[in-house]
Formats: C-alpha cells, structure tokens, sequence
C-alpha cells in the first residue's frame, strides 16, 4: 500500500465512490457491522466491481488512525494542485 492513499469513513469512502471511483483499489469493512447503511454502499461498490475485504474492527484499527466507521478505502493518489 505504498503508493496507495487510505481515505476512511462513510461519508469520505461515499463521496470518492460518487466522484472517483477510478481511484478505489479496494474497501475495507468492518466484518462484524450489519446496518443498512453500511449494506447500501457494499452494493454500490460491488456494483462499481471494486474489490470489497471484509475485515475484523481490529485490523481496520491498525490500518488507520480515527474513527473509520467501520470502512477504510485504499484509493490511488489524487491530483495535487499548486499555486
């Protein structure tokens, strides 16, 4: 995951699946979280064919620091802009 970014959250992972799915590698979820929220952004990733990994809290606590809400996307870069 070197060259790879970790965006984490529903309404961050949401967002960039809205507005650069081209960037998703792969999503994490919390394995032990079952709400319709949470199954509502599983479809629309398995619809987008982006690969899901069901993972235990624990794991996605080591992945990232804060409160990831039971998802952690790991994304390719974004463009940076400068002055």
């Amino acid at each position: 995951m070197s060259k790879h970014e970790l965006i984490f959250g529903m309404h961050s992972v949401a967002s960039i699946l809205k507005s650069q799915p081209q960037r998703l590698v792969r999503v994490f979820v919390q394995k032990e979280r079952h709400d319709a929220r949470l199954q509502q952004l599983i479809d629309t990733l398995q619809q987008a064919k982006i690969e899901l990994v069901r993972e235990p809290r624990q794991k996605l606590d080591k992945l990232v620091e804060g409160s990831h809400q039971g998802v952690v996307a790991e994304c390719l870069p974004g463009r940076e802009y400068d002055e």
